[in-house]
């Protein structure tokens, strides 16, 4: 887990917790203080694209805080939220490949409940959904190896545009 990839969740742990218009106000200044960092983030690397996923779905819900303090979470964006928070627990603490495909499951349905959403309310959960989907895909791949034992699979070291490429036999 990358430094911004923790103070992104921090933020937004933050702002479940404390939604009143200073501390929407405080978390806000400090989303805006790591936006060159998630400009950083490179859009073709899946787990980048993930953290970016969840920086434009904090981003989206504290301008949301900011315009209205008491109603940013309510109804069924709560309860979906809160469910995709609950799978990212579920992810956090790893499992079997049967427990991490039983999580990919619940994500199918939550899809189907975000799609349901209006147009402001299903584009940010969209943002969070995939950085929920990179967390999971990433535990199914820990599952995989520690049940299963194969080795994940990793792209390739990207070779910059101009560079000679040799190609070595492997060990």
């Amino acid at each position: 887990m990358t430094r911004l990839e923790r103070q992104l969740l921090s933020l937004l742990d933050a702002l479940r917790e404390h939604s009143s218009a200073g501390s929407v106000d405080r978390i806000r200044r400090a989303l805006v203080s790591l936006a060159d960092q998630a400009e950083q983030l490179d859009p073709t690397d899946p787990y980048h694209r993930g953290i970016g996923q969840l920086y434009d779905y904090v981003d989206a819900t504290t301008r949301a805080a900011v315009t209205d303090p008491a109603a940013w979470i309510a109804g069924r964006r709560a309860d979906i939220e809160n469910s995709l928070s609950s799978v990212l627990a579920a992810t956090r603490r790893g499992g079997t490949v049967y427990t991490v495909s039983c999580l990919r499951e619940d994500l199918t349905h939550l899809t189907r409940h975000i799609d349901q959403l209006s147009e402001p309310e299903r584009e940010p959960l969209r943002q969070l959904l995939g950085y929920v989907q990179m967390k999971t895909h990433r535990a199914m791949e820990q599952a995989v190896h520690s049940d299963w034992g194969i080795a994940p699979i990793r792209r390739p070291a990207r070779t910059p545009v101009g560079a000679t490429v040799i190609d070595r036999p492997g060990p």
